[in-house]
């Protein structure tokens, strides 16, 4: 009489981990026992599935909050780093940023205002010469007008009649000399005008004038009568009549500011030099209004700079190249969040499965051994990945010790997507022969 024994199934279940996110996996032991007459066997199988998962995801989180009116790619679709993913609406933002841009011309403005108010404050000698009906003191107002007058004294201008004939040979820069009969003098120059209009007649010929400028050697007065000759290309020409010294060069010295006089440098008389500073007044207005519009500058920067940088964040650029492999946003959604992820970027070229193995199976498996791993769709096909880590150190699981390992796939034909689930069997004759 033939005994039947009892066929047991028994099913453990392990856990797994895969890229920093938890999971579940499998392991199923089938162990058959059958007694014959014969001989008795046994046969065991181990088997775990879990998910492969890009080596790097990169995750797109908004820097600006809108509605989206670009998107441009989706899931599946590959990008380049720097790629245009979402535009936002700047809703106005752009209005703004020409709107302030406007404000800091104008800012500018009121700058260069205020510089040169402040530069008017300081009175600078206009030109060479005497300093001449300067009586200002310190602590005295100055308002904006003359408030002296630089004589050039050693420069003489005289204006001496020719007549038309003479005027013809006469040109600009000609050499001059003049001569006074009452005090017996003379002087030399050149000449530096030609006057259009007529002055008077002698004989029935037109007299103009020619303006001579000259060296005063100290005996030239306004209103002296001089005659004059002068040496043309075409010969020495003699005036024909006497002609009148005219005042010395005289320019104005005038304030452009206002205010009471801080500091005096020169005195009435003195000789000054073009440039020299005469006198500084101040005036707590002007520097007031000053600081206030760099400060109204400096605002309106930092306004600027952060209106400027809100409209680059509209724009969401891919941060990495890769392939898109989640999306939660599309064209005319609404961000409203700044720290939530809106699409993930995968570096697909590597897929990870992490799985947790039992004692027996740890000891059958060797770091950079190739394993055979089973994708769990309608094809049941098979891949190969490369074991790249491998715990030393267990960790306890119900009751027993589980060890995590790595296995690397290498996806650069980007054949197989993230997300996809597959199985493992250790004892089995494709890893048994790899692993040996």
């Amino acid at each position: 009489m033939k005994k039947i024994m009892p066929l047991f199934l028994i099913i453990g279940v392990v856990s797994f981990s895969l890229a920093g996110c938890s999971g579940k996996a499998e392991k199923t032991q089938n162990t058959t026992t059958a007694s014959t007459k014969q001989e008795e066997s046994t046969v065991k199988s181990n088997s775990y599935t879990g998910t492969l998962k890009a080596a790097h995801e990169t995750k797109v989180i908004p820097k600006a909050k809108g509605q989206i009116i670009e998107s441009n790619f989706n899931v599946g679709d590959k990008v380049n780093e720097g790629d245009l993913l979402f535009l936002i609406d700047d809703n106005g933002l752009s209005d703004t940023i020409s709107t302030t841009r406007n404000s800091i011309a104008k800012s500018d403005l009121s700058i260069a205002t205020a510089n040169e108010n402040l530069t008017n404050l300081k009175i600078f000698a206009p030109a060479s010469g005497i300093l001449h009906n300067f009586n200002l003191k310190v602590g005295e107002r100055v308002n904006a007008s003359k408030i002296a007058e630089v004589v050039d004294e050693q420069t003489l201008i005289a204006k001496v009649p020719f007549n038309e004939s003479q005027l013809s040979k006469i040109s600009i820069v000609d050499q001059a000399s003049l001569t006074s009969s009452e005090f017996m003098a003379s002087t030399t120059g050149t000449v530096t005008r030609i006057y259009d209009s007529r002055e008077s007649t002698i004989g029935g010929s037109v007299l103009r004038n020619v303006e001579i400028t000259a060296y005063n050697p100290g005996g030239f007065k306004t209103g002296l009568m001089v005659n004059a000759v002068i040496e043309t290309s075409s010969g020495i020409v003699t005036s024909p009549a006497s002609g009148e010294v005219e005042n010395s060069d005289t320019t104005p010295v005038v304030s452009r500011g206002s205010g009471n006089v801080k500091s005096v440098y020169v005195k009435d008389g003195q000789s000054i030099s073009v440039g020299q500073l005469i006198l500084e007044i101040e005036n707590s207005n002007v520097n007031a209004t000053l600081q206030r519009a760099n400060l109204d500058r400096n605002d309106l920067d930092i306004k600027l700079r952060g209106l400027e940088q809100d409209f680059t964040d509209l724009k969401i650029s891919a941060p990495t190249s890769g392939k898109i492999t989640a999306k939660s946003k599309n064209k005319l959604d609404n961000i409203t969040s700044n720290s939530e992820s809106i699409m993930t970027i995968s570096d697909i070229n590597s897929l990870i499965l992490n799985i947790d193995v039992n004692e027996n199976d740890r000891s059958n498996i060797k770091e950079g051994a190739d394993i055979t791993l089973k994708v769990n769709d309608e094809n049941s096909s098979k891949i190969i990945g490369k074991v790249t880590s491998v715990s030393k150190t267990g960790k306890l699981s119900g009751g027993s010790k589980i060890y995590p390992i790595e296995i690397t796939v290498d996806n650069k034909n980007n054949l197989i997507m993230p997300n996809t689930s597959v199985s493992i069997s250790f004892g089995g004759e494709d890893n048994e022969k790899k692993n040996n």
